[in-house]
């Protein structure tokens, strides 16, 4: 057997066996293999650093699905502690953070290995963590690597109005929000990378092929192989999959968020500042919401509620010396008529919601569903408001069973069982409180 190069430089065997025959088609085709070897790397490269974002981006959603963001805000301390950095505080041990959540604060505090620290938080915030054991551990291992790479959103050089709050008639932008768009920045990236390494391959390819037939390198050689690359089915495929991946979730993502309000701030006929009196001069919601622990409606202050400090000659002006603001609030006292706000809190028609039996009875503050309500200079929607925002709440949040008397008269069984030792804490949804009749006429 021998071995001959042709002038193309092309390997041929001359008197070789059929069983030989793999070897020449091998290196006559390798620059082939090599450029769909590499091509395929680039696009596996891709889709992993799509799936670890979307995984960034399910944590996002999962913390919103399951109601944490009722409790716990990114960056700062809410009814809960601060998420960001809890990976840290934790020591990295993200087994027992996971422990903890599945078997919730007060259980874990006593049997965890970091105990002693839950317990302390529990001490600190007077709040008790309930169980999620029905949390999928794939989503908590999604919602923990989220909240570890969490990176704050770059604030405006501009003051936002509203001590944080979102501009007027615009929707806040959350967590999820900003990954989304970081999304679209790696796709957009990728996609760039991509093509050039095409442009690259498809002109050593060209180079290759132009020099074995002995002609020229042009321009159309190099084009018929890079349109040959991007005619790929593998290629196309994978296009199309993004495409439709893509319009697929822009769709779902604009009919679920049909009739969401959270960050809605509209205009007030009067700038009312909570940060000025619920804040700085800490006065109670209920001196003003005088129906939130007696009545399904928190009520709208009468101007008769201001006139207690604002009446002629009593508090005249406000902190910037400017007494216009509150000429028009006695203005509207002295002439009987009420200011006409404008409502930000609304629900549906179809849902019943009642005051008292959350501040009342349920003994919740008024930020756990209206947020940091004392630190807005105009009140803006916190919260989502929606269905599943409720039902995760009713599905986690403890209540406060035994210090409550309205309870010592009902659900005598649920009473028992927390008495001998049987159940640790008792939510909502334990008590009936996912019955669709509870919330809807």
């Amino acid at each position: 057997m021998s071995v001959l190069l042709t002038h193309n430089s092309r390997v041929r065997f001359c008197g070789a066996p059929a069983s030989l025959c793999f070897i020449r088609k091998a290196l006559n085709f390798a620059d082939i293999v090599i450029v769909r070897s590499m091509f395929k790397r680039i696009c596996t490269l891709l889709l992993l650093g799509l799936l670890a974002v979307a995984q960034a981006q399910d944590g996002a959603a999962l913390l919103k699905k399951y109601g944490c963001t009722s409790c716990h805000k990114m960056d700062q301390k809410m009814t809960g502690p601060a998420l960001q950095g809890a990976v840290e505080r934790w020591q990295g041990d993200k087994a027992e953070m996971k422990k903890m959540i599945q078997l919730g604060a007060a259980e874990y505090a006593k049997t965890g290995a970091k105990g002693a620290y839950v317990q302390g938080l529990i001490d600190e915030l007077k709040q008790v963590m309930a169980p999620h054991a029905f949390v999928p551990e794939a989503d908590i291992d999604n919602i923990l690597t989220y909240i570890e790479t969490y990176t704050p959103p770059v604030a405006s050089a501009e003051p936002a109005p509203g001590a944080g709050a979102a501009p007027a008639g615009q929707a806040a932008v959350e967590p999820g929000d900003t990954i989304l768009y970081g999304l679209v920045v790696l796709v957009g990236l990728l996609v760039l990378i991509t093509l050039v390494l095409v442009v690259v391959i498809a002109a050593v390819l060209s180079a290759i092929r132009a020099r074995e037939r002995g002609e020229k390198f042009t321009y159309g050689t190099l084009k018929d192989s890079a349109t040959g690359l991007i005619k790929n089915k593998f290629v196309l495929t994978l296009i199309g999959l993004i495409i439709v991946g893509g319009v697929l979730d822009k769709g779902y993502n604009f009919v679920a968020h049909i009739g969401f309000h959270d960050g809605y701030q509209p205009v007030q006929p009067i700038p009312f500042s909570h940060a000025l009196h619920a804040g700085q001069y800490q006065i109670n919601c209920l001196y003003c919401h005088t129906g939130a622990d007696k009545s399904k409606s928190a009520t709208i202050p009468s101007t008769n509620i201001c006139m207690n400090c604002h009446a002629d000659g009593a508090i005249a002006q406000g902190p910037s010396g400017n007494s216009q603001i509150l000429d028009k609030v006695r203005a509207a006292h002295n002439e009987g008529r009420a200011i006409e706000w404008v409502r930000i809190h609304n629900l549906p028609d179809l849902v019943y919601f009642n005051h008292s039996q959350h501040v009342k009875v349920g003994g919740l503050e008024c930020q756990t569903c209206h947020g940091p309500v004392q630190e807005m200079e105009e009140v803006y929607q916190f919260s989502r408001l929606t269905m599943a925002w409720c039902v995760s709440c009713h599905r986690e949040k403890a209540v406060k069973f035994n210090d409550n008397a309205y309870y010592q008269h009902v659900y005598h069984n649920v009473r028992n069982d927390l008495q001998e030792g049987r159940i640790d804490s008792v939510t909502v949804a334990r008590l009936g409180g996912l019955e669709c009749q509870r919330c809807h006429y």
